[in-house]
């Protein structure tokens, strides 16, 4: 799979996502102003502009590069492109310079120009980790895995590697479907990176993804629980958590996080997301099918409530039947819950019929029996 679904700090090359940049001063031949540097750290980035942008002829360079950078915060890149320019110009030594240039340049949209720029700031200090990721992150974005691939190893080599490499040699191993190699690299992050909190969420939700799309349920259970530990709202983790969870027949620890959501769905926290209505609580195979779970928060009352929906997938991946859970007053007064299968505009009864109180394990089997055939159905109504 070319195009990775994970989340990537500072690929697109947008303001924001270089909002963060950590500058190596000490490469510089003038000493950072404390006041410009001090503005930066804290996002004063319109009070820069104002204080220094209209005197760029008394700058020094790291301030020029200050100026630039703030510009970027405002997707100015017209007059990032005018200071960062002076700096190449006014010291065409200063390897922050070209790596800032570059930056700019790549986020006009001149690839080329900004991997010239790149390789010049590399040329100038080969021992800086953060301008082979920036060259990797270029062939990266063109989708050229290989030569991004190439330069994160570089960035690895570095007598003091930044965090972010470790990250990106995964994310390039992901980019040519190296998934073993992807997740080894991801581990090795998760291990190394201690300073980038953010970095650190972001790993771990790859790593989580990658263990659960190679079924390694258990796994990805251990990584959801830490991504929760740092995000208790992170609902769409305890979703992921649940279906972990119920793949390795944990029904205890599922159902507690099921109530973590049910809760959520009743303070209103779950409006207006994907997780409004209903969430996944497993998908499984079945034969060549596949089988999407997912359960509504709905009550079970004395109206008609479809509480579980079971899509069957075929090997493409369109749905070919869905199996609900339907439950309907009974003339006792009592709840019965119906098994129902529909295709098309076909409706089958499957003469399955539930409690209230069914367990997930024995709901599931039932679906099993349904998809293989074991259990038949009977036409209800149709169409035609």
């Amino acid at each position: 799979m070319k195009k990775v679904l994970f989340t990537l700090m500072i690929i697109a090359f947008t303001g924001v996502a270089y909002a963060n940049i950590s500058f190596p001063y000490d490469l510089q031949v003038v000493k950072p102003d404390e006041d410009i540097k001090s503005m930066y750290e804290n996002e004063q980035y319109q009070e820069i502009i104002d204080q220094y942008a209209g005197k760029p002829r008394s700058l020094s360079v790291t301030e020029l590069i200050y100026v630039a950078q703030s510009y970027l915060q405002f997707e100015d890149l017209e007059s990032a492109t005018i200071f960062i320019q002076m700096a190449t110009q006014k010291d065409p030594k200063s390897a922050l310079a070209y790596y800032v240039d570059g930056i700019v340049t790549n986020m006009i949209g001149n690839h080329q120009q900004a991997i010239n720029k790149f390789r010049t700031a590399i040329k100038l200090s080969p021992d800086n980790s953060d301008y082979y990721i920036a060259l990797g992150d270029v062939y990266y974005v063109q989708e050229k895995y290989n030569e991004a691939l190439a330069e994160y190893e570089k960035a690895l080599k570095v007598s003091n590697p930044s965090e972010k490499s470790y990250y990106m040699l995964g994310v390039a191993y992901m980019g040519i479907d190296d998934h073993k190699r992807a997740l080894d690299a991801f581990y090795e992050a998760k291990k190394k990176v201690v300073k980038d909190k953010e970095l650190y969420v972001t790993i771990l939700y790859n790593i989580g993804k990658t263990e659960y799309d190679n079924k390694q349920y258990k796994a990805a259970s251990e990584i959801y629980n830490e991504l929760i530990e740092y995000f208790p709202d992170d609902y769409y983790s305890i979703e992921k958590l649940i279906q972990c969870y119920n793949a390795i027949g944990d029904y205890d620890n599922a159902g507690k996080n099921k109530a973590i959501l049910y809760k959520a769905y009743s303070n209103g926290y779950l409006d207006d997301s994907s997780l409004a209505d209903m969430f996944g609580i497993e998908h499984f195979p079945v034969g060549n099918m596949s089988v999407a779970g997912y359960e509504r928060y709905e009550s079970i009352t004395d109206e008609v409530v479809v509480k579980n929906i079971f899509y069957v997938l075929d090997n493409t991946g369109s749905i070919e039947s869905a199996i609900y859970l339907e439950y309907t007053p009974a003339p006792d007064g009592k709840i019965s819950g119906n098994v129902i299968m529909t295709k098309g505009s076909e409706r089958y009864s499957c003469g399955v019929k539930f409690s209230d109180q069914i367990s997930y394990g024995v709901l599931k089997q039932s679906i099993i029996d349904i998809v293989s055939g074991k259990i038949p159905t009977t036409l209800i109504t149709s169409a035609e």
